[in-house]
């Protein structure tokens, strides 16, 4: 209900990412710097911070995907990201599963998962079924982030899931990497409401998608966003067309998103046909 202090905070935000890409872009280098020193001076000093600016989307599109790729080029190794190129090759559970996270931002599926595969490597050594802090073994092994970021990856990455819990709201983004043709996660909470989601990829890249509000009281305000090959393509939801969406370009990619409202005990069945 606070319009002007949001509005205010909004603006503020859109400040400090302007004035973000513009301090700590180093552009000889395609990278974000990892501090700062007197008088602004730009240090690049290999740290695996360099990919938080794309993990939190706080980097220009361009320089993100320019940043990522180089980062994929010079400082992740069979393992996942290493902690300091040239200094610190050992790999920890937190980067990785940090850059995972940037990965999926950026669209690149198969090299988020890669990296999920990697940290869930670290429960096949020593305590069973506990994550470890480095890959593929070492360290503490009962920090909560290593399984953390796995769990982000699975939630956030995968099925792109974004709750507004405080809005009644939720956005779903699933992205399946080459070779997976269904996925589903179940007893999802977004505040007071509980989904369970599957997603599945048919021949000819056809898609459906099912979400089902397991709990909750009121409605539950669902944005959508699939990703489309095709030229020309039909949605529909539980038979009926579905006839407002938009059509955006998400880093290079062709995007379909729609906004629909999930009843309470209401299951949505979405397909995208030719």
């Amino acid at each position: 209900g606070k319009i002007e202090e949001a509005s205010k905070f909004e603006t503020l935000a859109k400040d400090i990412k302007k004035r973000f890409n513009e301090d700590w872009w180093i552009g000889r280098e395609s990278l974000f710097a990892d501090s700062l020193g007197y008088n602004n001076t730009q240090r690049s000093d290999g740290y695996w911070t360099q990919v938080i600016p794309m993990a939190c989307r706080i980097a220009d599109e361009d320089k993100g995907l320019k940043a990522l790729r180089k980062i994929e080029r010079e400082r992740v190794n069979r393992w996942g990201l290493v902690h300091t190129k040239d200094v610190d090759n050992e790999v920890w559970t937190l980067p990785t599963g940090i850059l995972a996270k940037a990965e999926f931002n950026y669209g690149n599926v198969e090299m988020g998962v890669k990296q999920l595969k990697n940290i869930a490597v670290t429960s096949e050594y020593g305590m069973p079924g506990s994550f470890k802090e480095l890959i593929p073994e070492g360290m503490c092994f009962m920090q909560l982030w290593s399984s953390a970021f796995f769990l982000q990856g699975v939630v956030e990455g995968i099925f792109g899931i974004e709750p507004l819990a405080n809005k009644d709201m939720v956005n779903i983004f699933p992205k399946l990497p080459k070779g997976w043709e269904y996925a589903n996660i179940k007893a999802v909470r977004v505040g007071k409401h509980v989904m369970n989601i599957s997603y599945k990829k048919h021949l000819k890249e056809e898609t459906e998608l099912i979400v089902s509000h397991v709990s909750g009281e009121k409605g539950l305000k669902c944005e959508i966003s699939l990703f489309v090959s095709m030229d020309t393509f039909r949605i529909k939801a539980n038979g009926s067309p579905v006839l407002h969406y938009n059509v955006i370009d998400t880093y290079g990619k062709k995007v379909v998103r729609f906004k629909l409202i999930l009843k309470p005990d209401q299951t949505i069945k979405i397909q995208v046909s030719s």
